[in-house]
């Protein structure tokens, strides 16, 4: 059986662009976590979608919900993590259109409110 692996992200969320650079990104709260307002300026958007990566450790992926409507670029670094949680390769799911569009926010689900 194969594992899939995403990332620990130890004391901050991970910002990941569309070109694949990744950012370390504090709340600016960090007690109360980040805001709805805080996650739409950080990924470019009006509204969000999350996906759980690993609910065993509460990590989840907040992205565009209507980035493909809008023809974000695709988002090859997030495709890559979203792939691993199901065993899916990356060229598979860019293939069959089911890839991650636009910036994403990697966090902890303590951190999102």
């Amino acid at each position: 059986m194969k594992v899939w692996y995403i990332p620990f992200i130890p004391h901050m969320a991970l910002l990941i662009t569309t070109d694949g650079t990744k950012k370390e990104i504090a709340p600016a709260d960090p007690k109360k976590g980040f805001t709805l307002a805080e996650v739409y300026a950080l990924i470019g958007c009006e509204t969000v979608q999350m996906v759980e990566l690993r609910t065993e450790h509460g990590t989840m992926m907040l992205m565009d919900d209507e980035g493909k409507l809008n023809d974000l670029p695709v988002n090859a670094e997030a495709t890559k993590l979203w792939g691993k949680k199901y065993n899916l390769s990356p060229e598979i799911l860019l293939e069959d259109g089911d890839h991650i569009v636009g910036n994403v926010l990697l966090c902890f689900s303590k951190e999102f409110h």
